[in-house]
């Protein structure tokens, strides 16, 4: 083999390295191609440690959780079922946050209903009182619309969360998803709705002036870039929360 070959070997082999180390780091990428120009309603989902919380906020202006409300120790636990619990209460994830930085907190309270939704709002009342904490910076989300009542006035962002992949429906249970959808919103004004950025077709059709909390839990390469812009894009989603490899702490 020549040298001139071996050169081109050699450069072609050291190439194909930075190629791959560059896929390779562009999986813990938060400025990720298709959110160019709308990195600021970009957050960060599933944040359920503390370490992924301190990482996330070096990059996201907010995160979102999930809540398990114990109604015996009147507390919440931060896990989303059925993962193992790390015994990481609400309390010590606040505490963990610096005053100066307060970011936007998308609580997804896994068992809110009607029958439990007074003490929560009181436990959240509690909460962000003895943190401090602004309440228009804390949304609380729920497949239940009902037990989001008690949070109206409160202070408090709230959304209803829409059944999975009403895309998927067929026009006649479509037709009265979304009839049913429009009542709830019809008798809670206040509320936004939320869903996977799969439903935005859809959201954008029958909803067009409502407020819009997304998610596109994607990996970082896929084919929906296009899709994700045009959510983006969207004055009326506030939010787009994205999947987030942290070097520590997933769960």
């Amino acid at each position: 083999m020549t040298k001139g070959k071996k050169r081109n070997l050699f450069i072609l082999a050291l190439l194909l390295i930075i190629f791959a180390a560059l896929l390779y780091s562009y999986q813990y990428s938060v400025k990720r191609l298709e959110f160019l120009g709308y990195y600021n309603k970009v957050y960060a989902h599933r944040v359920n440690s503390i370490e992924k919380l301190n990482q996330a906020l070096k990059h996201f202006k907010g995160v979102e959780l999930d809540l398990v409300y114990n109604e015996n120790t009147n507390s919440f636990d931060v896990n989303h079922p059925p993962a193992e619990s790390i015994n990481l209460s609400f309390e010590s994830y606040l505490s963990a946050i610096k005053t100066d930085t307060l970011p936007f907190l998308w609580l997804d309270i896994k068992n809110l209903e009607s029958k439990n939704s007074y003490k929560i709002l009181s436990k959240l009342e509690y909460l962000v009182n003895n943190f401090n904490y602004p309440k228009d910076k804390l949304l609380v989300e729920s497949l239940v619309p009902v037990a989001l009542r008690p949070f109206n006035g409160s202070g408090f962002k709230t959304s209803y969360y829409l059944k999975p992949k009403l895309y998927l429906h067929d026009s006649l249970n479509l037709k009265t998803e979304i009839k049913n959808i429009r009542t709830v919103l019809k008798n809670q004004p206040y509320l936004a709705i939320s869903a996977s950025y799969e439903n935005y077709d859809l959201m954008h059709k029958y909803f067009p002036k409502e407020t819009k909390y997304m998610w596109a839990i994607t990996s970082a390469y896929h084919f929906k870039q296009l899709k994700i812009r045009e959510v983006l894009k969207d004055s009326t989603v506030a939010i787009l929360l994205s999947s987030f490899k942290a070097k520590k702490g997933n769960r």
